[in-house]
């Protein structure tokens, strides 16, 4: 029986297992996606749940700040359409402020926007060293003093514009959450990271979701624009409304669409990401190694499939006409760096609990996979990052199909950032859940 799963840009790889031989297929339980992106967005904004249309909760003067966040597909068509729906309410292109998340400045607006108003509007990436961008705003019922993105702090109007993820520290995010401690200062960020790289319970983290409630109470924030994701590299649905409304429908819908029923354990498992490699994170990675780990048999093996660069990028280079798209995987943070110089793994994930820099979770989690099991990849990264990760790297699809070819069980994860399981569980073979 052909088994289809999607990697890259709309690729797919056809795979033929037997019986026996392919242990679970986990991927979107969702086929549907947003057919008319642009109609389906208006109409969020205009019978929003549990609130009014937009345009009546805002006037010609009110400053406007859009946050969005960084894992957010098809990001550049929803923030300029978001721009324009503004824009037709009468807001001043000047007035409005596009936020986005440290290390995000690949927003490409110039299809969905004209010159003058891109010229006019203010386009932000949040730099929390910066104090100068940074507002205090008050403090919490615990006396936490809360500081975030002047930028935040001093609109009129602050849209959420974020997608539905999930992670055992924080469960899942389907509102205006993702704001805090996101864009924050760099004392509350470590903050947070010190909790997270130290949490190993099972449910998420009370306190901090707390916390997160109370500073978007204090920013008032009162309207949210969320994204459910969905297969092929587009979203699944739009909501928009009160925060509380927007996640209780699409925190339903990720559940359905996302969450890990059968909990069995393979000897391979094949790691997928619908996306243009070139736009593929470390933190995606990462975060679905940690995903697949407990899933993997002692002495198994993880395969991590997104493609290299595009022939036509190739083409380019070769041919010199235009500059090829570069990988975000040659993205090298500080936590990254520390990882590929040090040969023990125990203790750089000691250093990275010590030090904490803004990727120490990303760092850890693949320190943690390359101790406990055997990575092969066919991704955009070069051979000496590959070495020192201790990778194995594969070079074509190919390769992929020869590795799956082997006598052993195997498991499938399309899209495995966005896959979870909840609470305590026992994995058939395997593990308990992380």
């Amino acid at each position: 029986m052909e088994t289809v799963i999607g990697y890259g840009n709309l690729r797919e790889l056809r795979l033929a297992f037997p019986p026996e031989q392919l242990v679970a297929f986990h991927r979107s339980q969702s086929e549907t996606s947003v057919q008319s992106p642009a109609a389906d967005l208006r109409h969020a904004l205009q019978h929003p749940l549990d609130f009014p249309a937009l345009n009546q909760a805002i006037t010609p003067d009110d400053r406007i700040t859009i946050a969005v966040h960084p894992w957010l597909m098809e990001a550049a068509f929803l923030v300029g359409n978001a721009v324009k729906y503004f824009l037709e309410t009468g807001i001043a292109a000047e007035s409005i402020t596009v936020l986005q998340a440290p290390g995000e400045t690949s927003l490409k607006l110039t299809p969905h926007l004209a010159a003058e108003t891109l010229e006019a509007i203010t386009l932000l990436e949040h730099d929390p060293d910066n104090s100068r961008e940074i507002a205090y705003l008050a403090s919490t019922q615990d006396g936490e003093r809360i500081y975030l993105n002047r930028a935040l702090v001093e609109a009129d109007l602050v849209l959420p514009l974020g997608t539905t993820t999930f992670n055992p520290y924080w469960g899942i995010r389907a509102g205006a959450e993702f704001l805090y401690p996101l864009f924050s200062d760099e004392p509350t960020q470590r903050r947070f990271r010190e909790q997270q790289i130290n949490y190993v319970a099972k449910q998420p983290w009370e306190p901090a979701i707390k916390e997160v409630q109370d500073v978007l109470w204090l920013l008032g924030v009162h309207f949210a624009l969320m994204a459910v994701p969905g297969r092929k590299g587009k979203n699944a649905a739009y909501f928009a409304g009160t925060p509380a409304e927007v996640a209780m429908h699409a925190t339903s819908l990720y559940r359905k669409a996302w969450q890990i029923s059968r909990l069995q354990s393979a000897e391979t498992i094949l790691i997928t990401w619908e996306k243009s490699p070139g736009e593929l994170t470390w933190e995606e990675i990462a975060n679905s190694l940690e995903m697949a780990l407990p899933f993997v048999k002692p002495g198994g093996s993880i395969v991590l499939c997104c493609g290299d660069l595009s022939e036509e990028a190739q083409s380019a280079v070769a041919t010199q006409k235009e500059a090829a798209p570069a990988s975000r995987l040659e993205e090298m943070t500080e936590g990254l760096q520390l990882l590929l110089q040090q040969e023990d793994l125990n203790y750089t994930i000691s250093t990275l609990q010590q030090y904490l820099p803004a990727d120490a979770l990303t760092a850890q989690h693949l320190a943690k996979a390359q101790t406990h099991t055997k990575i092969y990849a066919w991704l955009p990264i070069r051979e000496e990052v590959m070495e020192d990760l201790n990778f194995i790297p594969l070079h074509s699809e190919k390769e992929v199909h020869r590795l799956l070819e082997r006598p052993s069980t195997c498991l499938l994860m399309e899209n495995a950032q966005y896959l979870f399981f909840e609470g305590p569980g026992k994995i058939e073979g395997g593990g308990s859940p992380r």
